[in-house]
């Protein structure tokens, strides 16, 4: 076999173009298939990234949840608890029925704002505050509501023959005056939705910082009015010509001005005062101008207040002020120096020791009675309200009507007497002793909750205790004159009350499931 030629094997219909266009479709095969992968690689970064930055959303959402972040959904709510403060100079002057449904309306628009605003947290947050607080304001609340259902059987039994002398038939019912005692019902019901309003703005800290400085300025632009009728008093009585002090006094005297309510209202802002100044001079880290000047506003309100209640004060009204500042002060000093168990007992018996004393060295028990004893009335005002007081019975007479009573009970061509000579005297007659024993107990439990929880409290501290300290003062208060039934004091107390109820825990250190 002959080979006569040897040549190198090639494919017979090669191709250079199609070789380079299978290299190029094996090369986007390989870049499809590495570029899946990469695809594949980045959306597992991407979800993993996404899922994390959900979950520290949902986190970042529960810490603001816990640590209640301003939000301006109760920026409207707030504002009406505010307005409702700033227009308490005004109420001074305003009909009592005109300045109660002042505060039934802002009450009412207040909680629709908040209702439809309040996150699910903040409202387990604020159930599981006031629980106890509102099943022990509903006692009185059922004991009026009994006052206005027909029972002869424990109604007073001088009804059938008083019922010529008040010139109004009388239903069998416990109250005297239905009308009046629904309208002290509905008073009722308006101030605890007032206070439940201001527990609902103050759970922020910036919110109840707010409430707080509203509180001052309200209560220092009391004093301030205050001193101004006092003055125009004095004006009318000694440093007028003749022939103007009587016309000057007879306007004076129409404006309808409660004298004893600003001074309650007063003392309240002096409670206030003091707590602002105490966290100012605890607070670090403020500029030396910026604090300067919060010090000195909030001494100008103290002594404001302070000059308002000095100007005519008796014992109860100066123990009432000393006490209720002496237990934000007393607060403040258990907490800086870390004082036991035995320091507080001590102060507490020291606090009791001067209210016997207080009481024992009261010349007038002996005559007027422990309820009367601290009033500045006039004789027989306290004449009659002793005459009723002796013969209302344990059930009351009915919330809201002592002034419909006071034509049997006064003298003959005695003057008509609107008011009680103060609010303990009220309440006895009005709800009867037995409710007066226990609305007092209940306010010293009240007490005693608020300054424990200011004992544990956080820097926030002082919101409880000037709360407490306002119902301490009350409780003084309520001896000295009527001042604390007026609608005004009863705006200023629920503020507070609100504020140290929210603030007496520190949502922080509470699990919220949201």
């Amino acid at each position: 076999m002959r080979f006569s030629t040897i040549r190198r094997f090639e494919p017979r219909d090669y191709n250079p173009a199609q070789d380079r266009l299978f290299d190029r479709i094996r090369h986007r095969i390989s870049w499809r298939r590495q570029s899946t992968i990469e695809y594949g690689l980045a959306a597992t970064k991407v979800s993993t990234f996404l899922a994390d930055l959900s979950d520290r959303f949902c986190r970042a959402n529960l810490a603001n949840a816990i640590r209640w972040e301003p939000s301006l959904n109760m920026f409207s709510a707030q504002l009406v608890v505010i307005i409702l403060a700033s227009i308490c100079p005004i109420l001074l002057f305003v009909d009592g029925a005109i300045s109660h449904g002042v505060l039934a309306g802002f009450a009412a628009v207040g909680i629709s704002l908040a209702a439809f605003n309040l996150r699910a947290p903040e409202i387990r947050f604020l159930i599981r505050i006031i629980r106890a607080t509102v099943i022990l304001a509903v006692v009185p609340a059922l004991w009026i509501g009994i006052q206005l259902l027909p029972l002869p059987q424990v109604a007073n039994p001088i009804w059938p023959t008083a019922a010529a002398a008040l010139e109004r038939p009388l239903t069998g019912t416990i109250s005297v005056d239905f009308g009046a005692t629904v309208m002290a019902l509905g008073a009722f019901f308006s101030a605890a939705g007032l206070v439940l309003l201001s527990a609902f703005v103050a759970v922020n800290p910036h919110r109840a910082n707010a409430l707080l400085w509203a509180l001052i300025g309200s209560a220092a632009a009391v004093g301030l009015v205050c001193l101004a009728y006092d003055g125009a008093r004095f004006l009318s009585t000694a440093h007028l010509p003749v022939r103007l002090q009587g016309p000057f006094f007879a306007i004076v005297s129409s404006l309808g001005f409660s004298r004893s309510e600003a001074v309650d209202c007063s003392t309240i802002g002096a409670i206030f005062a003091t707590a602002a100044l105490v966290r100012a001079f605890e607070s670090k880290g403020q500029r030396r101008w910026t604090s300067s000047l919060l010090i000195t506003l909030l001494l100008a309100a103290l002594v404001t207040c302070l000059l308002a209640i000095g100007v005519d004060a008796n014992r109860a009204v100066i123990f009432a002020v000393l006490y209720g500042t002496g237990a934000v002060v007393a607060v403040a000093s258990i907490r800086r120096l870390g004082i036991g168990l035995w320091g507080r007992a001590a102060i507490v018996l020291f606090a009791f020791s001067t209210v016997i004393l207080l009481v024992g060295g009261e010349p007038n028990i002996g005559t007027k009675g422990f309820a009367l004893a601290f009033s500045t009335s006039t004789p027989s005002q306290i004449s009659a309200s002793q005459r009723a007081l002796a013969d209302a019975p344990w059930t009351g007479d009915g919330a809201g009507t002592f002034a419909t009573m006071m034509p049997i009970y006064r003298e003959f061509n005695q003057p008509a007497i609107q008011s009680a000579p103060n609010a303990v005297t009220a309440v006895a007659i009005e709800l009867g002793l037995p409710m007066m024993f226990m609305l007092a107990t209940m306010t010293i439990g009240v007490v005693f909750i608020l300054l424990g929880a200011a004992l544990q409290r956080g820097r926030d501290y002082l919101y409880p205790a000037a709360a407490a300290g306002c119902l301490i003062s009350a409780l003084f208060l309520s001896f000295a004159n009527e001042g604390t039934l007026g609608v005004t004091f009863i705006i200023l107390t629920a503020i507070a009350l609100g504020s140290g109820f929210a603030q007496s825990k520190s949502p922080s250190k509470l699990r919220v499931n949201a």
